[in-house]
Formats: C-alpha cells, sequence, structure tokens
C-alpha cells in the first residue's frame, strides 16, 4: 500500500513499501521492504556514508529484510518496472535514496522477493555480522 508523503520533494509524490536496494557485485537487488514513517527532509549539513553522500532522510519502519547478499535481482525485472522507465541505464535511476514505484511495480517486486525472505531478527544478523570497522589513517604534518 502507498503512503503519502508530505514535504519538499520535487519528483517523489508517493513512495512505496518496497524500497531498500543493496548494490552488490553488480546486482541490484531488493532486499526488504520499508515504509515511509515521517517527511522527507533535507539534511544540512549532508552525511557521507561509505563514499555516497545523502542530501535528505527520512524515518522508515522496517518490515522485511532478506538475508546479506540476497533478495530479487532487478535486473531480470528491469522492462516489467515501471519506475525505470524502460531506460538502458536504470541502474542510475536507483542510485537516488527514494525511488517513486507504483501499485504494480510494489507486487511485482514483493512477489519476487518472497523466496529470499527470513524472520527478520534472523536476517538482521547477517548484515551485522559484515559490518567492518574501517580504519583510518591520521597523517601529522
Amino acid at each position: 500500500m502507498d503512503q503519502p508523503t508530505q514535504g519538499n520533494h520535487p519528483t517523489v509524490s508517493r513512495l512505496t513499501p518496497v524500497g531498500t536496494v543493496q548494490l552488490e557485485k553488480f546486482r541490484t537487488r531488493v532486499i526488504g521492504t520499508a515504509t515511509v514513517q515521517s517527511e522527507v527532509t533535507q539534511l544540512r549539513p549532508q552525511v557521507e556514508i561509505a563514499g555516497r553522500t545523502f542530501a535528505s532522510v527520512c524515518q522508515i519502519k522496517l518490515e522485511t529484510l532478506a538475508p546479506y547478499s540476497t533478495g530479487a535481482e532487478v535486473g531480470p525485472l528491469a522492462p516489467q518496472i515501471h519506475a525505470l522507465r524502460g531506460q538502458k541505464n536504470w541502474g542510475m535511476l536507483l542510485r537516488k535514496p527514494l525511488v517513486p514505484i507504483d501499485d504494480s511495480d510494489v507486487t511485482l517486486l514483493k512477489r519476487e522477493l518472497q523466496s529470499h525472505l527470513r524472520a527478520l531478527d534472523e536476517s538482521l544478523l547477517t548484515y551485522s555480522s559484515r559490518i567492518k570497522p574501517r580504519r583510518t589513517s591520521i597523517s601529522a604534518s
């Protein structure tokens, strides 16, 4: 079911529960479902995580999650996903933190994701076990 959005986002009029995307080994996957729980607001200053800059934020309620490195592959489904507009370079469209999708896309992605899902707490553990602290070097001048 679509959730109405509020706030000042120029291209999103509705956000749907299926919205989490993972890029790994050149395969883009839908890895879970979440529902937007707050307005989308602009971050000032912007936040950088793992080399990506994020300019907006909203609260979500994580509903389902596939274990790490699993999920529904988007590539084979791309021609059927309306949000990708039939573009060959659809991967670039998904590099935005929030991607609007319609009811048809929600149904398709949820159906394809279903066989990958496990209990939420079980799946979360597969991600937390992969988190490695990043070392940063500080050079003295």
